[in-house]
């Protein structure tokens, strides 16, 4: 009887033991689940500076494009110039909103997989964005330097020949068609590594790095 007791106790003990290791092992997880969270909500602290870095950037275009083509309306080639650039930064802000808007949607209380497909969201809006608003300088510096320099009186299309500003125009051609050539090589079947490694340089350390996090804070859940 006396060993049937003590079996009992070391059982109950053991019980206790193993509910206890339990609950600190969820609590554990818990607390690490939410770290993970709190650090994936931190990392996008990074983009969300930039986009308002861009915004500021566009407003500064505009502000600069609308002093130069309004003085400059009977003059074609520096009106035309202005509003190019105008525009320009009308569309940075209007990207880096959107952008800012994405990330905004982002709820980081609910479960690992809608937090992912908003950030996979984000990140494809973003290279996108990066796209639209990069690509275009291939042809966009031109404009922009006449304005730069326009501000502080020179006219530096006006003092260039016609084959100088055409062979600028045609190599930006080239360049926009090299690129889009690239894009269309890049996602063919069988190079979706390169590709999927071309789009991680394009999003930017701070997507990939939620990126990784989240991934981190699925596997927990799931173990």
């Amino acid at each position: 009887m006396e060993l049937e007791e003590l079996k009992r106790t070391w059982m109950e003990f053991e019980g206790r033991i193993d509910r206890q290791l339990s609950a600190l092992d969820h609590h554990n997880r818990n607390d690490f689940q939410q770290r993970q969270r709190t650090r994936a909500r931190r990392g996008l602290w990074p983009l969300f500076w930039g986009q308002i870095a861009l915004i500021a950037f566009g407003a500064v275009l505009i502000i600069m494009a609308a002093m130069y083509w309004s003085a400059n309306r009977n003059v074609p080639h520096r009106l035309i110039t202005g509003i190019i650039i105008h525009v320009y930064g009308v569309i940075v802000i209007m990207m880096a909103g959107i952008t800012l808007g994405r990330m905004s949607r982002i709820d980081y209380q609910q479960s690992v997989v809608v937090i992912q497909q908003r950030l996979a969201e984000l990140r494809r809006w973003y290279i996108f964005a990066g796209a639209m608003t990069g690509l275009p300088w291939w042809l966009l510096w031109l404009p922009f330097v006449h304005v730069v320099f326009g501000l502080f009186g020179a006219d530096m299309l006006g003092n260039v020949s016609t084959l100088f500003i055409w062979s600028n125009v045609a190599v930006g051609v080239l360049g926009l068609f090299g690129t889009w050539a690239f894009h269309r090589w890049l996602h063919q079947p069988g190079r979706e590594s390169l590709a999927e490694r071309m789009d991680d340089n394009a999003a930017g350390r701070s997507l990939n790095h939620v990126r990784r996090l989240l991934a981190d804070l699925e596997s927990s859940e799931i173990s």
